[in-house]
């Protein structure tokens, strides 16, 4: 209840706040399909992944890519 300034839990717990944060997390999901184990095929979520994307490239002079994720970090990789 933003209005009220007070979160309440699935059990009924309420809390009331000043600020709130939502920090709902992150996970790369690959799906398991044919191809998705193959080299070239990265998630896109830190910075050892942006190294990793960056020095594939590199290495093998892409041109070309494709991202599957319409969310944030699918645009901002793209």
């Amino acid at each position: 209840d933003a209005a009220a300034q007070k979160v309440t839990l699935a059990n009924g717990t309420s809390f009331d706040y000043d600020k709130l944060f939502l920090g709902t997390g992150r996970s790369a999901f690959i799906p398991l399909l044919p191809g998705t184990q193959a080299a070239g095929v990265f998630s896109f979520f830190d910075f050892d992944d942006v190294t990793a994307i960056l020095a594939y490239i590199k290495q093998h002079n892409i041109q070309q890519a494709t991202i599957v994720g319409a969310g944030l970090s699918g645009l901002e990789c793209a």
